[in-house]
């Protein structure tokens, strides 16, 4: 550690905003897509899920994400509201696919009626910034 009073207060307060990941295996194991623009969130989440020992796949756009709707059969799909392309997208492309039997959910900063609007009933919303372990709850309560 740095001798400096400032550096190692920068250093101190990197170390608390770490994030403390629950890494047990899951129950089961669940294919994820994780469709986010924002690369902390969307690497994070891969970690965590990937961690319990679900297949994560990720995509920093809705065009990524609906392109590998084609690749691979989904159990859960966590998509980015605002993310390039529109969140809205990935969730229409969901809902058409006819292997998707999963759950859908919309992550967002505002939960509002035009955030409300574009989902629809068997669609979760998640205000960001969420907690990472109601997050696992939820993903792994999302199977079908």
């Amino acid at each position: 550690m740095s001798d400096d009073p400032s550096q190692r207060a920068a250093q101190s307060r990197t170390r608390s905003r770490r994030i403390r990941l629950p890494m047990e295996q899951a129950d089961q194991s669940l294919t994820v897509l994780v469709a986010d623009d924002d690369d902390l969130i969307r690497r994070a989440l891969t970690r965590l899920l990937s961690g319990r020992g679900h297949i994560v796949h990720n995509a920093h756009d809705a065009a990524t994400a609906i392109a590998m709707l084609e690749e691979h059969v989904f159990d859960v799909a966590l998509v980015d509201r605002r993310m390039p392309g529109g969140g809205a997208s990935v969730l229409h492309a969901l809902g058409r696919h006819p292997a998707f039997a999963g759950r859908a959910i919309l992550m967002t900063g505002t939960i509002g009626a035009e955030a409300s609007s574009e989902v629809g009933t068997d669609v979760r919303l998640v205000t960001k910034p969420f907690s990472f372990k109601a997050m696992v709850e939820m993903v792994e309560g999302a199977s079908p």
